[in-house]
């Protein structure tokens, strides 16, 4: 059966996903789309139910409907697309056991960086990802695709820096960085430490006295975009 209606529960059920993290919370499932992004989803997670255009875009064995490209835009926002999305179920968040090479965002806002860092911490060989205060949410879509399907792959706990502390005392140096910071060197193990947009590390994390480092930079530039930085420190760093 395909779906025509813009009021259809389905339908308005997708776009909550999309919009409402309170929403993607109570159901414990968010929305991909793309099929490279389903493909990778189908081996990691529950997928509860597709969504596609096009009949050949429907994966056997999985709930599927067909849907109006009229609607599929209305979902995604996107003018063009490939044509198939998906609800699938959170990864269970995971405590932190032996993890030794942690990337800690700390009120990190923007879902594009985000996305971005999430998708070099798996790319560099990072274990995991740990949020602290008020981050983009990790599930959100624009998140989701800026990540290029790392959320799936890369365990992402949220955390107050307390818990943080405890875990890293005595076996993993926390490292912030920021301008005012030394000229970093290789490391190895640590939880490296990126700070809000605007505003930088947070005086709750300046609390736990973490050493402070930076980038040096040689052009006519005071810094770089968190994304940047955080990508060129994630490749610095580790040993």
């Amino acid at each position: 059966m395909e779906l025509f209606s813009p009021h259809n529960s389905l339908i308005k059920h997708f776009c909550l996903l999309r919009d409402n993290k309170a929403y993607r919370q109570q159901r414990d499932s968010f929305v991909i789309e793309g099929r490279k992004m389903l493909e990778e989803a189908l081996t990691r997670l529950p997928v509860k139910i597709v969504l596609a255009t096009h009949k050949e875009l429907l994966p056997q064995g999985v709930n599927g409907k067909l849907i109006t490209e009229k609607l599929f835009k209305k979902i995604t926002g996107y003018a063009n697309s490939q044509g198939v999305l998906a609800e699938v179920l959170f990864s269970p968040q995971k405590a932190l056991t032996k993890e030794r090479y942690l990337l800690v965002l700390d009120n990190v806002q923007d879902p594009g960086n985000v996305g971005a860092l999430i998708r070099a911490a798996l790319a560099l060989g990072w274990e995991a990802v740990i949020l602290v205060g008020n981050c983009a949410d990790p599930y959100g879509p624009k998140v989701v695709n800026a990540s290029k399907g790392a959320v799936f792959r890369l365990p992402i706990i949220s955390m107050v820096p307390s818990a943080l502390q405890r875990y890293c005392q005595g076996k993993i140096p926390l490292i912030a960085a920021d301008i005012k910071g030394e000229p970093f060197v290789k490391k190895g193990a640590c939880a490296l430490i990126l700070g809000n947009e605007g505003h930088g590390i947070s005086s709750e994390i300046m609390l736990l006295s973490p050493e402070i480092i930076k980038i040096p930079l040689k052009g006519d530039m005071e810094s770089l975009n968190v994304a940047s930085a955080g990508s060129i420190l994630l490749y610095g760093l580790i040993g």
